[in-house]
């Protein structure tokens, strides 16, 4: 797989109150997993891939999005 970060874009990681709420309002549908920290590959405005974590641990991970073309709201990753 190839990630954001081969690609070159940038990541940004979120863990405040204010930073996981306006993930969850701007970019995450309504179903989304509970979360503590993320991990934005790209732009903060457009992410492409979005890592959630249920707290700051790498193992801790919940739930992957990626941008929908068609769509406002990122979708869950579909793994093979």
């Amino acid at each position: 797989m190839v990630t954001a970060y081969d690609m070159g874009m940038k990541q940004t990681f979120l863990k405040g109150n204010d930073d996981i709420l306006w993930l969850r309002k701007t970019h995450l549908p309504e179903n989304a997993p509970i979360f503590r920290c993320a991990v934005l590959h790209g732009s903060e405005d457009c992410p492409k891939r979005v890592e959630l974590y249920a707290h700051n641990n790498i193992n801790a991970l919940v739930g992957v999005y990626v941008d929908d073309p068609d769509g406002v709201r990122m979708v869950p990753e579909v793994t093979p």
